[in-house]
């Protein structure tokens, strides 16, 4: 599958990556004119004030099987997404308004992880879209059950990956992982299956959301084996829980992340993650001004560490917005693991 407009859009950047100092030349440059848009477009100092995402294929692999979508549920499904690595849709009006941030990554081998990875995307967020009603309701009740609804999307997404593994046996072994985000400010309601990750970026802080399902990090969670051993694991690479055929190996956990205004929200496959150490991403999101040269300089910046692996970014940015007296808001999470 062609990556359409987010390959395209990094294709300088596989050339040789950017410095920081390049992109902080153009944000500066472009930072009037990013804040008279802005206002003029009325978009809420509190809320999403800037929503990127982008996908790349990397150095190394033939074939890109990651996936992501930013979405307006409250739109027509036609017109759900904002911008996604599965069209053309790209509508900067709508990025104020998006409340769903996906990212997926295929696994199988072949075209079976990329067709794994774009039926869960797909399908994710019908499900959402159709019950879009159903979340309001209960975002008006308190959210709690919001992580039950993204639970259901997951199994929705599974089952889907399992009737496509039925009917065509070349690709039953294909998989993927999936981390979304549901934004009903100010609380982004998150689920999560495999390895891809969310961060919370709040300065100077990065703090990783979501915990991550290899085999080997299992193991670590375990005892058998020591947190610093993750890494250089035979097992590091192998998913204990994915979305696949087989309803077992689905364990999802959901989480429920309280923001605040100048919060970035980063969700990223592990292209991102095994290359570019947390201090860098940190460092990048700290340094430009927008979320597209945010993402664009995140990719750049495993590619030029190797780009061994496919790697998509997404990247909410909330309305800023000083505290009271100077105070920094301390970072609240609440965790719910299901079976």
């Amino acid at each position: 599958m062609a990556l359409s407009l987010a390959g395209r859009i990094l294709g300088a950047c596989r050339g040789g990556g950017w410095t920081n100092a390049s992109v902080n030349h153009r944000c500066d440059a472009r930072r009037n004119d990013c804040l008279q848009t802005q206002a003029s477009n009325g978009i809420a100092r509190e809320g999403v004030l800037d929503c990127f995402g982008v996908t790349d294929i990397g150095k190394v692999r033939k074939r890109n099987e990651d996936q992501f979508l930013i979405a307006d549920l409250a739109r027509s499904v036609a017109a759900c997404p904002v911008l996604s690595s599965l069209g053309e849709a790209w509508d900067p009006s709508a990025v104020s308004r998006a409340n769903l941030l996906l990212v997926a990554d295929g696994v199988g081998g072949l075209a079976g992880g990329e067709r794994a990875s774009r039926l869960a995307v797909e399908e994710t967020v019908e499900y959402l879209h159709c019950n879009r009603q159903r979340l309001q309701r209960h975002a008006e009740c308190g959210g709690d059950q919001i992580l039950e609804d993204l639970k259901s999307a997951l199994i929705w997404a599974r089952q889907c990956i399992q009737a496509e593994a039925a009917a065509w046996p070349a690709f039953y072994h294909m998989g993927t992982t999936l981390t979304l985000a549901y934004l009903e400010w100010p609380t982004a309601y998150l689920a999560h299956v495999g390895d891809s990750r969310a961060y919370l970026y709040r300065s100077p802080e990065l703090i990783q959301i979501t915990h991550d399902q290899t085999m080997a990090q299992m193991l670590a969670d375990a005892g058998v084996i020591t947190a610093e051993r993750v890494d250089s694991h035979p097992l590091r690479n192998t998913l204990g829980s994915l979305l696949c055929h087989d309803a077992r190996q689905l364990v999802p956990r959901v989480y429920h992340q309280a923001l605040a205004a100048g919060d970035q929200l980063l969700l990223c496959t592990d292209g991102l993650t095994k290359k570019v150490p947390p201090a860098q991403i940190a460092e990048i999101l700290d340094s430009t001004f927008t979320a597209e040269d945010a993402c664009r300089e995140l990719i750049a910046a495993a590619n030029i560490a190797g780009g061994p692996d496919n790697t998509t970014v997404v990247l909410a940015r909330f309305g800023h917005r000083e505290a009271p007296d100077g105070d920094t808001p301390t970072v609240e999470m609440k965790l719910t693991s299901v079976v």
